[in-house]
């Protein structure tokens, strides 16, 4: 449990890493290394993005945006 309202560590939006998947990559391993207590990291869960492509429309339905 993190007992600092509202301290969040700076972690990059986009991580991307030449490592195997099963590897951390060094440099993010470090930046939670004080929240792991000597722990192993594993994963706990999948992310799954679904995107929805919608339009914009006015109030004669042309296509202002997509």
């Amino acid at each position: 449990m993190l007992r600092a309202p509202g301290w969040q560590p700076m972690v990059p939006v986009d991580q991307e890493s030449e490592a195997a998947e099963d590897e951390l990559p060094l440099d993010f391993a470090t930046t939670v290394l004080p929240f792991r207590r000597g722990a192993v990291l594993a994963p706990q869960f999948t992310v799954v993005r679904r995107r929805h492509p919608f339009h914009l429309v006015d109030a004669e339905q042309r296509v202002l945006g997509s």
